[in-house]
């Protein structure tokens, strides 16, 4: 028909063919050309209409196409093709197009897409690529434009579809995956995009994830950082957490990772932060704390470790805290928390116990305390007034003085603590009607500092009993764990 001059263009024909109703769709035509055996493969198609000079791009071609009412949308195109046989796969479909020269780039062919309106954003493209069961995963995908040497990186990737303006950031493009499903777990983002070098830094990658949605718990996080192994120390892992504003207390902190069954108890805590190399010892341990902010003050540590059930009595915390092996003795565990500035006098420490009610009978406290059998046998008076008693050590050459109302018995050697008679520890405390109405009302006001009110009634048993030569007097023993 070209030959002879009666139809100058490929529209001419296709809509001649039309007027006449000898076809009606893109399948029909396509489907009739076969059967005439002028065509059997597209690639064919594409080179007459291009020998025939009808069309020079692929702009030009999809233009044509539209224009006679055979296409409207991108699925319909696919469909067509796939139904007649010509294609089966994006890989046939990208190669034949790069046959016969028609795209050469990705950009080229989103470009031509774009200019034709047949794909305005990549929602809409990955949805159709994915309605024509084109490409299942974004795997599938990425695999697909790579054999067809479109691209070879999903940072090019990336980059050719900010180009065509398809994506402007890192959000929208999760968003985008997200949308058409091509990301079902966070581990599979975080391996891609650690393949690719989209990532650097942990917090990088939190505060993009946070910004798309992809993560809501600190537990799916921590999952999902363990899988990939983007963290090694718990200083990295807390840093970056806080920096993210994912957490902002100790609570939270031991909570989540009890959580994710990270920690189940406070001996498992300080054995994984000794095993990944940051703490050697409490010291260490509470210094690192403070460090990322997390405790200020040992009320809030204490508090925190019993809110999430790490220890529930100071017995258990101490025992802890020696199975580690950084600390033997009470002093030892005074001296470190007075090393990072956590307390600085007795009286702040027992405050601080009583607080988390750690301690509730001065008999706890004392037994608490009383780690191991001192060595002398000091006066429990000397421990219990809150002025310091010089007089009070071995060897101080002179006596001590007696504070009114109390009788001191004469020095004698340290005796078994089953004897009663002869307890050196031992001074009187004569019942005076001041003294006796006191004990009567139930309490006593302990001199070891403010706020340790303890009932009269509870320590009676243990700490006070009646001498053997006076009805009107009480002996302070020895306090015995």
């Amino acid at each position: 028909m070209q030959t002879v001059g009666l139809i100058p263009t490929l529209e001419q024909c296709l809509n001649r063919m039309q007027t006449m109703g000898l076809i009606h769709t893109l399948e029909q035509c396509l489907n009739r050309m076969q059967n005439a055996g002028l065509i059997h493969t597209l690639e064919q198609c594409l080179h007459r209409m291009q020998t025939v000079g009808l069309i020079h791009t692929l702009e030009q071609c999809l233009n044509k196409m539209q224009t006679v009412g055979f296409i409207h949308t991108l699925e319909q195109c696919l469909h067509s093709m796939q139904t007649v046989g010509l294609i089966h796969t994006l890989e046939q479909c990208l190669n034949k197009m790069q046959t016969v020269g028609f795209i050469h780039t990705l950009e080229q062919c989103l470009n031509s897409m774009q200019t034709v309106g047949l794909i305005p954003t990549l929602e809409q493209c990955l949805n159709r690529m994915q309605t024509v069961g084109l490409i299942h995963t974004l795997e599938q995908c990425l695999n697909r434009l790579q054999t067809v040497g479109l691209i070879y990186t999903l940072e090019q990737c990336l980059n050719k579809m900010q180009t065509v303006g398809f994506i402007h950031t890192l959000e929208q493009c999760l968003n985008s995956m997200q949308t058409v499903g091509l990301i079902p777990t966070l581990e599979q983002c975080f391996n891609r995009m650690q393949t690719v070098g989209l990532i650097h830094t942990l917090e990088q990658c939190l505060n993009r994830m946070q910004t798309v949605g992809l993560i809501h718990t600190l537990e799916q996080c921590l999952n999902s950082m363990q899988t990939v192994g983007l963290i090694h120390t718990l200083e990295q892992c807390l840093n970056s957490m806080q920096a993210v504003g994912l957490i902002h207390t100790l609570e939270q902190c031991l909570n989540r990772m009890q959580t994710v069954g990270l920690i189940h108890t406070l001996e498992q805590c300080l054995n994984r932060m000794q095993t990944m190399g940051p703490v050697h010892t409490l010291e260490q341990c509470l210094n690192r704390m403070q460090t990322v902010g997390l405790i200020h003050t040992l009320e809030q540590c204490l508090n925190s470790m019993q809110a999430v059930g790490l220890i529930h009595t100071l017995e258990q915390c101490l025992n802890r805290m020696q199975t580690m092996g950084p600390i033997h003795t009470l002093e030892q565990c005074l001296n470190r928390m007075q090393t990072v500035g956590l307390i600085h006098t007795l009286e702040q420490c027992l405050n601080s116990m009583q607080a988390v009610g750690l301690i509730h009978t001065l008999e706890q406290c004392l037994n608490s305390m009383q780690t191991e059998r001192a060595a002398s046998c000091p006066p429990l008076a000397a421990r219990l007034w809150s002025a310091p008693a010089p007089w009070s050590q071995p060897g101080s050459g002179s006596a001590p003085p007696v504070p009114p109302g109390i009788h001191r018995r004469p020095d004698q050697a340290c005796s078994s603590p089953s004897s009663s008679q002869s307890d050196p520890t031992a001074v009187e405390l004569p019942l005076t009607p001041l003294g006796l109405e006191e004990a009567q009302s139930g309490h006593l006001i302990s001199p070891i500092g403010p706020g340790l009110r303890m009932e009269t009634r509870e320590i009676l048993g243990s700490f006070l009993r009646p001498t053997s030569n006076s009805s009107d007097s009480l002996v302070v023993g020895r306090c015995e764990r």
